[in-house]
């Protein structure tokens, strides 16, 4: 399953357009994978995947550090 990414204000980090996802999507069939794009009905109402931490950190004056991730 592929879910774009939902923003949640903290990052300058942006979800794909539409048409960046399909097309992500149709290159990961064109090699031989079996993908959905889900679509996330969350994102309204603040409760789409990292959304609500999002608020908790803003709440509380938070800001995340970046992870280091190596590989």
């Amino acid at each position: 399953n592929l879910i774009r990414y939902n923003p949640i204000g903290l990052t300058k980090l942006r979800p794909p357009s539409p048409p960046q996802a399909k097309a992500f999507l149709h290159r990961l069939r064109e090699g031989g994978l079996h993908v959905t794009l889900r679509q996330s009905p969350g994102k309204k109402i603040n409760a789409a995947c990292g959304q609500l931490r999002g608020l908790e950190y803003e709440k509380h004056g938070v800001r995340p550090e970046p992870a280091e991730v190596e590989g």
